[in-house]
């Protein structure tokens, strides 16, 4: 399976730019199978959808799971939602810095990944593009 993670700070639009990445497939074509909103405030989400024969799973969450939860709870369950559903591509994010949960560690449980940065100030039309791209 193909991981890109979008990585940055809070703040940077990691949760936006993923919905717009789904949203953008969906428009031309992508069939949507699974939507789940997530988190305490249910601002991100984890979907599966097909887009040119490929099984593209999203997780948006890159941060602390909410409390009474493994600090990386969502990180490793957006890898197993993907695992399980055969996922040809996964995109999700990776909040930096993450002390609990320390990039080193993350790479050691995911393998290669395609790392994206993104800040506050980046181009998402230009980042999306580039994700896109890569499916």
């Amino acid at each position: 399976m193909k991981v890109i993670t979008l990585n940055g700070e809070t703040g940077s639009k990691k949760t936006e730019l993923i919905g717009e990445i789904k949203k953008e497939l969906c428009s031309q074509g992508a069939k949507e199978h699974f939507y789940k909103e997530e988190g305490a405030d249910n601002n991100d989400f984890k979907a599966l959808v097909t887009f040119n024969n490929k099984k593209i799973a999203f997780c948006s969450i890159g941060y602390i799971a909410d409390k009474g939860h493994l600090e990386s709870e969502y990180i490793l369950r957006g890898l197993v939602f993907a695992s399980k559903n055969n996922a040809d591509i996964l995109i999700n994010a990776y909040t930096e810095p993450f002390k609990e949960f320390p990039e080193s560690v993350y790479k050691r449980i995911v393998g290669n990944y395609i790392k994206i940065p993104i800040s506050k100030t980046s181009d998402l039309t230009s980042i999306k593009n580039q994700i896109i791209s890569k499916i």
